[in-house]
């Protein structure tokens, strides 16, 4: 027994010695290990809330190309409507039949809470933008004296009421938008704020394309009406500028910029006081309906260039964190491997290269 005795002692020390050593390997290792995957779930985090954000972005950036095509929409039916001849064929719904289509593909990339409080408002809206078509749609094809005059102010006040529900889920998904990724929030909001002064100044010209089509006597609450517009163009264009310029480092915001103020609020503006006063004045305008409708277009196409700059940013931002972030996360990912092997192999060396020596030596 005493022959067995310093075998027992020399392995009980062995590995108690081997046991000192594990440990403080592996607090080292689970202290790293631990601060590899807080990293790894914070790059993880911000890889789905970029992913997250862009997706719920093209949603939103369809919207947007929903606003703009139903205002070009609302003014086709407007001056079908407005024009005494019966038409030919109803006006176009090619341009919002694509941008529902496209809509219908990005939407189901959405995250599930946000599709669930959005794609039951829009599917009334879309169908409220089938109503509205449905509402005109015989009339125009009647001549002048066969309509019912009521259609054209109801179809003009419903089509506006389209234009308002989209821009509500526009701001809903902005909201979400700057939850998910801030940076990209603001350029939402300087694209909402381009829209909101497509929408006004599209109001404002479908007021003179009225006057065109039925050249009666402005009352005073249309020119109050006339002048509500004006003082919210200039109002949305303050709050646009300064979105701009805390946003004029990433390419082509300040170009953007720049081509709405020329042509939407210099040109546009100045023209639309002259024509809008000649007709208070009962002067000469210069402008038939056709003409006018032709004219407005670019500058209001024009105030659009901050929406478009800000969606060519968003996106590029947003792939570029994407890209970031799923690069971090997966070099995350592979340190904390490395660690686990590293504790492991030197588990293996400890054991081999210095427990059995000692053992043996015990042993001997």
């Amino acid at each position: 027994d005493k022959a067995a005795l310093p075998f027992s002692v020399g392995t009980f020390h062995a590995m108690r010695i081997r046991g000192l050593f594990l440990l403080c390997i592996s607090l080292i290792g689970s202290v790293a290990v631990a601060g590899g995957v807080i990293f790894a779930v914070g790059e993880w985090t911000k890889w789905t809330n970029a992913t997250d954000a862009r997706a719920v972005m093209h949603v939103f950036a369809d919207l947007a190309r929903l606003t703009e095509t139903l205002s070009l929409e609302r003014g086709d039916y407007n001056q079908a409507l407005l024009t005494d001849a019966a038409a030919a064929k109803k006006p176009s719904n090619q341009r919002v039949n694509e941008t529902l289509a496209s809509m219908e593909v990005v939407r189901k990339q959405l995250p599930a809470d946000t599709a669930q409080v959005f794609n039951a408002p829009y599917d009334k809206l879309v169908a409220a933008i089938h109503a509205s078509r449905a509402l005109a749609d015989p009339e125009i094809a009647k001549p002048g004296s066969a309509r019912d005059r009521s259609v054209q102010p109801r179809y003009v006040a419903n089509a506006t009421t389209l234009l308002v529900e989209t821009a509500r889920l526009s701001d809903m998904l902005e909201i979400q938008i700057a939850t998910d990724n801030q940076m990209i929030g603001k350029l939402a909001g300087l694209a909402r704020y381009s829209l909101m002064l497509r929408d006004i100044g599209g109001r404002r010209s479908t007021m003179l394309t009225s006057y065109f089509g039925n050249p009666k006597p402005f009352t005073p609450a249309q020119v109050e009406q006339f002048y509500i517009f004006e003082g919210q163009i200039r109002t949305v264009w303050s709050m646009l500028e300064h979105a701009s310029s805390e946003l004029a480092a990433l390419p082509g915001i300040t170009a953007g910029t720049e081509k709405a103020k020329a042509e939407f609020i210099d040109l546009l503006g100045k023209r639309t006081q002259e024509v809008f006063q000649n007709i208070l004045q009962n002067k000469d305008t210069g402008f038939a309906i056709d003409a006018w409708r032709a004219f407005v277009r670019p500058p209001l196409a024009a105030s659009l260039a901050p929406r478009n700059a800000a969606f060519d940013a968003a996106e590029a931002l947003s792939v570029a964190q994407i890209s970031g972030a799923r690069t971090a996360f997966t070099v995350a990912v592979g340190v904390c491997v490395l660690i686990l092997l590293l504790v492991l192999g030197f588990g293996l060396f400890i054991t081999r290269r210095v427990v059995q020596p000692i053992r043996e030596m015990a042993i001997g």
